[in-house]
C-alpha cells in the first residue's frame, strides 16, 4: 500500500493550489482569490488545528470588554503549518466573502461544532457590541461626542 492510497484525494491528480506555501496577502485579485478558495475547500480543521483556532478565539471572546487582550503565540518547526493556520484563522474569523457570495466559513468542508459556535459568536457582533459599549463609556467619561451625532 502506498501513502497516496490512504488519502482522500490523490495529490498527483489534485495538486495543492498554493504549492504547499501559505501566502498571506491583502490582495483581492483573481489569482489570490482562487488560491484562497482552494485552500479553504481543502482545509482540514480538526485535531490540533481546530484546538489552536478554538483557543485563540475563546481567549479573545473571554477578554472582550477588558482593557487588554492576550496575545497568541504560534510556534512550530519549519513547514509545520504555522502560516497556514494563521491565514485560515484570519479568513474564518472575518468570514471573508467572495464575488459569487460564498464565504470562508461556507467553503470549509468540516468545521467542528464547538468551533462553529465560537465563530458564530464572533459573527453575531459580540466584538462590535463590546467596542461600542467601550466607546460609549469612554465618550461618557470624557464628554466626547460620537461621530454619528450632530451638534445642533
Amino acid at each position: 500500500m502506498k501513502i497516496k492510497d490512504t488519502l482522500q484525494r490523490d495529490p498527483a491528480a489534485h495538486p495543492l493550489v498554493n504549492q504547499g506555501q501559505a501566502r498571506i496577502s491583502d490582495s483581492r485579485n483573481e489569482r489570490t482569490q482562487s488560491e484562497l478558495r482552494g485552500e479553504l475547500v481543502t482545509f482540514v480543521c480538526e485535531g490540533q488545528y481546530a484546538e489552536g483556532v478554538q483557543k485563540i478565539i475563546r481567549s479573545f471572546l473571554d477578554n472582550l470588554g477588558k482593557t487588554s487582550q492576550r496575545g497568541a503565540w504560534v510556534s512550530g518547526f519549519f513547514g509545520s503549518g504555522k502560516s497556514h493556520l494563521l491565514k485560515m484563522l484570519c479568513h474564518l474569523w472575518q468570514d471573508t466573502s467572495f464575488p459569487d457570495g460564498a464565504t470562508a466559513r461556507s467553503l470549509v468542508p468540516s468545521i467542528p461544532d464547538d468551533l462553529r459556535a465560537l465563530l458564530r459568536e464572533l459573527g453575531d457582533g459580540a466584538a462590535a457590541r463590546m467596542a461600542q459599549r467601550s466607546w460609549g463609556s469612554a465618550a461618557a467619561r470624557s464628554g466626547a461626542h460620537r461621530s454619528d451625532q450632530r451638534d445642533t
